[in-house]
């Protein structure tokens, strides 16, 4: 077995030699050079791993965007430039809400805008989601006309005194609108004066007393008015969604109307005296008297005036205003009479309780023509002690501008100008004296006594000031829709100018979240303010 064993090992180890013998002959002598060796290609590095990159809490910061949700709202009221807070007059009254369309849907950019009374152009704009915030109003009740998507309405809202008052409007699209008016012996009235949106749509009706309106915006309280001879005035607010009315008409009932008759027997020249009537008691409903009718009513070049269409229900006070005197007696307290004219008289005089001075530049010289104004610090108290109506409750009556309110002149040729106070209510606060004229700062001056030395000094001044907003975090800024004095101003982006230097009030909103309270500033050449 081990014999076998190893003759099978020499015959493997025979035929291995015979072989390599063979490998080298053929190299050696005819089968040419072998193949190079593959070359060898080291392998490719491996790409590095993704990493997450590491923010750090200041770079986090930056990348958040500032509070709130829509367009930068900004309100800005010069108070001239040399001011203190002292010198301002209170509105603290606010209205804020959403604009919504036909289907419910919010109004980006909807205009609001205070039509008559005390604050006659105020304007505000809702931002890209309908909502809109209105500051520095006066408490009582205003008018207010909504613009919204190409269309106007009107709308009537009493404001708060003591908290933000919060309302909604709807401007829908336009529906037609049949009326009827009847007289107080509820036959239909021919040749009554019906107006939609404030005046913007005025007809009279026919012989049965039909008016029909082709296109009014719908809404939950449109407000539309109606006047005829011999009748009150009414205001009603309709309920025109979420459907038209139907085909039978709307049916207005005026009520039998008074009268009253005066004369204001001398004044101390011009301008003319004029009348204001308030309610005693008015609580609103359905409809109400359209008070503002007699409000700041001229007399006549004689000193005689009527006024017509005032309801015989109401007690009503009457007072007679003149910037340069004050009423003898300074009210009278009556019932319009409905056969016989109710009749009152009045004197104006000219008493010790004077504010008189001159409006003068840097060297003394005097400045004519500059614009004088007298106002109440708080025109809430005033307007509540002269007529207490407005202040025992709320009164539908919008709000009249009285003398004692705000009274104002031009001045004479010598910068001179020369009001008298004496109908200023005792406890309603201080006076705030101005004068302003374009290429001036305002000047101010707070009252508390009777002077016939005050000196309002105007410096002349250029629009050079900027103001820009910045975020804190320096996150993109949203759009910025700008107001100065109440008027929409400027583009969309964070800064605004030129603007004259001196104080300004200012407040920043961003839908429904304050960003920056109100506040007074001083701007110089250039001012930066910080929100977040």
């Amino acid at each position: 077995m081990a014999t076998a064993n190893r003759t099978a090992t020499r015959k493997l180890l025979l035929t291995a030699t015979a072989l390599l013998l063979a490998s080298v002959g053929w190299v050696l002598f005819g089968g040419g050079p072998a193949p190079p060796p593959a070359p060898v290609v080291p392998p490719a590095p491996a790409a590095p791993a993704p990493s997450r990159p590491v923010i750090t809490e200041a770079a986090a910061a930056e990348l958040r965007p500032l509070p709130g949700e829509g367009t930068l709202v900004v309100e800005l009221r010069y108070l001239g430039a040399s001011q203190e807070t002292s010198t301002l007059v209170s509105f603290a009254g606010e209205l804020s809400g959403t604009v919504y369309g036909d289907q419910g849907q919010p109004v980006p950019g909807a205009s609001l805008r205070v039509r008559g009374g005390p604050q006659d152009g105020l304007t505000a704009a809702a931002d890209a989601a309908g909502a809109f915030r209105m500051l520095g109003l006066l408490p009582g009740t205003h008018l207010f006309e909504i613009g919204a998507n190409g269309l106007t309405a009107a709308r009537q809202q009493r404001i708060l005194s003591r908290a933000p008052t919060r309302r909604d409007f709807f401007v829908g699209l336009p529906i037609g609108l049949l009326i009827e008016v009847r007289g107080h012996d509820a036959k239909p009235l021919a040749g009554a004066t019906v107006d939609v949106g404030l005046g913007r749509q005025v007809l009279e009706t026919d012989e049965e007393g039909h008016v029909f309106f082709p296109a009014v915006p719908r809404g939950p309280r449109v407000l539309v008015g109606a006047r005829a001879p011999e009748h009150v005035p009414l205001r009603i607010e309709m309920n025109l969604m979420p459907r038209n009315p139907g085909p039978d008409p709307v049916v207005i009932d005026l009520p039998k109307a008074g009268r009253i008759r005066g004369q204001v027997s001398s004044w101390p020249g011009s301008p003319l005296p004029t009348i204001t009537v308030v309610p005693r008691e008015d609580r609103p409903g359905s409809y109400s008297v359209a008070w503002d009718t007699w409000h700041q009513v001229p007399v006549g070049e004689d000193g005689r005036f009527e006024l017509d269409g005032l309801p015989t229900t109401r007690l009503v006070d009457v007072r007679v205003f003149h910037p340069r005197g004050v009423a003898e007696p300074p009210l009278f307290s009556v019932k319009p009479g409905a056969a016989t004219p109710s009749t009152v008289r009045f004197n104006i005089l000219r008493r010790d309780t004077r504010i008189a001075g001159r409006v003068v530049d840097p060297a003394g010289a005097g400045v004519v023509g500059a614009l004088v104004v007298l106002e109440a610090a708080d025109p809430a108290a005033v307007l509540g002690r002269l007529y207490p109506g407005l202040a025992e409750g709320p009164v539908s009556a919008v709000l009249p501008t009285p003398a004692a309110l705000r009274r104002e002149l031009r001045s004479a040729s010598d910068g001179g100008f020369d009001f008298d106070y004496g109908d200023h209510p005792k406890g309603s606060g201080n006076l705030v004296l101005r004068a302003s004229k374009e290429g001036y700062a305002t000047a101010r001056s707070l009252v508390r006594n009777a002077r016939s030395n005050f000196s309002l000094v105007l410096r002349p001044v250029e629009r050079a000031s900027t103001l820009l907003l910045k975020a804190a975090n320096s996150a993109p800024m949203p759009p910025v829709e700008w107001f100065l004095d109440g008027a929409r101003t400027g583009g969309d982006g964070p800064e605004l100018g030129p603007l004259l230097e001196g104080h300004y009030e200012i407040s920043v909103v961003r839908g429904e979240l304050v960003l920056e309270p109100v506040q007074v500033v001083y701007l110089g050449r250039r001012l930066e303010i910080v929100l977040g």
